[in-house]
């Protein structure tokens, strides 16, 4: 990570320290999917024993209601997890909440 560089505002320091765990958390979550994504490629096989080139699992009704989609293809990229998006949200919340004070700079 980057070296941390201090700002004006505590809110200006939350939201670039924010954006440094975003970056790193979505390097490590990429990385670990294409590993995944490595394996399953080098590893799974068509019934002809040929390479793969991508997997999608089909969803029952059930899960299909739950989840509003109706297959997940794992040749997509990744989206990120929970604390990802979360993160996020912060610093969304962070930039509007700077943009509504004009005395707050970004």
């Amino acid at each position: 990570m980057e070296d941390i560089k201090f700002s004006e505002t505590p809110k200006q320091e939350l939201s670039y320290y924010l954006k440094g765990l975003y970056t790193e958390l979505s390097l490590i979550s990429q990385r670990q999917f294409l590993k995944t994504q490595f394996i399953l490629n080098e590893n799974v096989r068509t019934e002809n024993g040929e390479k793969i080139v991508g997997i999608k699992v089909e969803l029952t009704p059930q899960e299909k209601d739950l989840f509003q989609v109706d297959e997940i293809d794992l040749s997509k990229a990744l989206i990120p997890d929970e604390a990802i998006r979360g993160i996020l949200e912060l610093i969304e919340i962070i930039q509007s909440s700077q943009s509504e004070d004009p005395g707050l700079k970004s």
